[in-house]
Parts: structure tokens; C-alpha cells; sequence
């Protein structure tokens, strides 16, 4: 359903670092005014990991959670 609202969609070619992963870029219509100020009220953003550590069990819990039902909510609202 939000098929419609992509501009463009591309995807890269494997980079030296992995065979198997490509970064993929999209461009999404929106009727949004994005501002870069955050609100007054919001917390402080924080710095993420500067890398993820995988493990086994790393590629089912991140497809779990992106099929989770609170993801797929969150996506369709984006």
C-alpha cells in the first residue's frame, strides 16, 4: 500500500566489506514538513553503538522484530 508514495529506490552493489549485504536507498513522498529542531519537550537524543555486535540468533531477532505487530504499526503511520 505505500508502494505509491516511492520516488526512487536503489540498490548498491556489495561493497568489499560483505558479498551478500547491499545498501539500499529509497526516496518516500510525504505531505510532512520535516523540521530539524527538536521540540522543546523532547529527550535528548543519544549516540548509538558504533557497531552491532551479531551473534546466531542476530538475523531471526531482527526479522521478528521488524514483523512485530508495534513495528508494522509504526511503519504504516510513517
Amino acid at each position: 500500500m505505500l508502494f505509491h508514495n516511492v520516488v526512487y529506490v536503489i540498490v548498491k552493489q556489495p561493497t568489499y566489506l560483505s558479498d551478500h549485504i547491499s545498501q539500499i536507498i529509497v526516496w518516500i513522498k510525504t505531505s510532512f514538513y520535516i523540521d530539524n529542531q527538536l521540540p522543546q519537550n523532547t529527550t535528548p537524543l543519544k549516540s548509538l553503538p558504533t557497531q552491532f555486535i551479531w551473534d546466531e540468533n542476530s538475523s531471526e531477532q531482527f526479522k521478528d522484530a521488524l514483523s512485530s505487530h508495534n513495528c508494522q504499526l509504526l511503519t504504516d503511520e510513517f
